[in-house]
């Protein structure tokens, strides 16, 4: 008879606790469910008193999946107006507002008089994307200037800050940012437009300047210029093509021509010994697609060092022969 209470005990025991912890054969366990957004963005409590949340998925671009920006004192934020003042934490899709910080004795103990970072100029108007950290720095303004790309660095240290991560630098007076990704600021199918049909390689440089698009249009292949700034930017000497918003600066210009051009060019065999060949499609309006120019002791030619020489043009390319029969 004990025997017999001892097992019912036993299995009353396990349905009423065993059972629960024991999914039934074939019935998955329930998934542990992951933090909400506003859990997330309390920080483990590190905020509290949570003043308004904003719903702005295109910030992720700025700040990544989550950035806690701190405290901040703006009123208005892409289109929402009238927003209170506290600390913002940023998980995508949504900005969290939030009263109070754990450690801090009111909200003011930051500084209200130190302005709100710009994110678009400490971007480099879209140049880098995903904040990762802003140092206010106002004392950098008599080295740096106001504005300043350092690049990418790995130091986890500056001035009285620690724990930075890594990432590229920009100052924008009073503020470091630091950022996670350099933005693309072209794709691959403008660099093929840019390259004119495999017309020009080995890209050099691609500076932006959307204001160009009032002179040169959505699309202009400037051609070779041995100018080595233009506007702020730095370039080395190349050929330029503009695709808006951007300048597609390129080393070498890709000349290439088959049997029949080398043939027709040889005027059927009245020259020999090719010297060179250059490209300039441009000359097709003044010599047509082919014009036996004749002997030119000339050694430059637009960007071009020739050796003296009998020149034939045979669109898009000038050939430069060392004998004629």
């Amino acid at each position: 008879m004990r025997k017999s209470l001892l097992g019912i005990m036993f299995v009353l025991t396990f349905i009423l606790f065993g059972f629960q912890e024991c999914a039934p054969p074939g019935m998955p366990l329930p998934e542990p469910t992951s933090p909400s957004g506003v859990e997330r963005a309390s920080m483990n409590g590190k905020y509290s008193e949570l003043l308004e949340v904003l719903d702005v998925p295109e910030d992720q671009t700025t700040y990544g999946d989550f950035y806690d920006m701190g405290y901040k004192t703006t009123k208005s934020h892409r289109g929402y107006s009238n927003l209170p003042t506290g600390y913002w934490v940023y998980v995508s899709p949504s900005w969290y507002i939030w009263k109070n910080r754990k450690g801090a004795e009111e909200p003011s103990d930051t500084d209200e008089s130190r302005p709100d970072p710009d994110y678009d100029a400490g971007s480099l108007d879209g140049a880098y994307e995903k904040i990762l950290k802003t140092l206010y720095v106002p004392e950098d303004r008599s080295r740096y200037g106001t504005e300043y790309d350092w690049g990418y660095r790995t130091v986890t240290s500056y001035r009285d800050y620690s724990g930075i991560p890594k990432g590229y630098w920009v100052y924008a007076y009073p503020y470091w940012y630091i950022w996670k990704d350099e933005a693309e600021l072209y794709t691959a199918a403008d660099e093929r437009t840019a390259s004119v049909n495999g017309k020009y390689s080995d890209l050099l440089n691609v500076i932006r300047v959307e204001e160009d698009k009032d002179t040169y249009g959505t699309f202009h292949d400037y051609g070779y210029s041995s100018s080595t700034t233009y506007k702020e930017y730095t370039l080395k000497p190349g050929y330029r093509v503009y695709v808006y918003p951007n300048w597609f600066n390129w080393g070498e210009l890709t000349v290439t021509w088959t049997q029949e051009d080398q043939r027709k060019a040889s005027v059927n065999g009245k020259y020999s010994d090719l010297l060179d060949v250059i490209r300039v499609d441009e000359d097709k309006d003044t010599y047509g697609a082919f014009h036996d120019y004749g002997y030119s002791s000339s050694t430059t030619y637009k960007e071009y060092t020739l050796e003296p020489g009998y020149r034939v043009y045979v669109y898009p390319n000038w050939f430069n022969w060392g004998s004629q029969k």
